[in-house]
């Protein structure tokens, strides 16, 4: 079995500003410590994989707090998902699987290395995460989700802990390599 995990990472606001919102949410969510101006939210009703409360989620908090936000799913490590919000909007998205997208009257979103490095990267590897992005799932490429999702955090210069990182392993103890139990906060 492999992993399933769901997290939004923002770019911006401290762990605190963010607390704050997700209170105001009634929301029931693990944070992150900020770290080089990212904070990673695992947020509980999200760990149902459902990539509209997700998505929505992300939309909201990037409203609210003016900045980007990077919504994020790995299902059992077969399909990596994204999708980038900036103030409210709908920036870029991502599936590495084309046949899990939904929607057959329009192709899969393959991302935009250049929206993601500009508003998530610091500073962020354009020619690197396109790589990351194009290459294929399996045995000639990922062979698992999680290890996309690590290619890609480290050319965007994000914080390595959020791959892996969701509100139901946080729950059971379950930490990533970089992270202390005493740096995460619980709203």
């Amino acid at each position: 079995m492999g992993n399933f995990y769901t997290n939004v990472t923002m770019r911006g606001p401290s762990q605190s500003d963010i607390a704050a919102l997700l209170r105001s949410l009634n929301r029931n969510a693990f944070l992150t410590p900020t770290t080089n101006g990212f904070t990673v939210i695992c947020d509980r009703e999200c760990e149902n994989q459902d990539t509209d409360l997700l998505g929505s989620l992300a939309l909201t908090a990037s409203t609210h707090l003016e900045c980007p936000a990077l919504a994020v799913l790995n299902h059992d490590d077969d399909v990596l998902w994204y999708q980038l919000f900036n103030s409210g909007k709908l920036l870029d998205a991502y599936i590495s699987a084309s046949e899990w997208w939904e929607d057959p009257s329009e192709p899969a979103p393959r991302g935009n290395p250049e929206i993601l490095c500009k508003f998530m990267g610091a500073p962020g590897d354009q020619a690197r995460v396109k790589k990351i992005l194009g290459r294929s799932t399996g045995v000639l490429g990922y062979l698992f989700a999680i290890g996309r999702h690590q290619d890609l955090l480290e050319a965007l210069g994000q914080p390595p802990f959020a791959a892996g990182l969701g509100f139901t392993y946080l729950s059971k103890g379950e930490l990533t390599a970089g992270l202390g139990s005493k740096e995460i906060l619980l709203v």
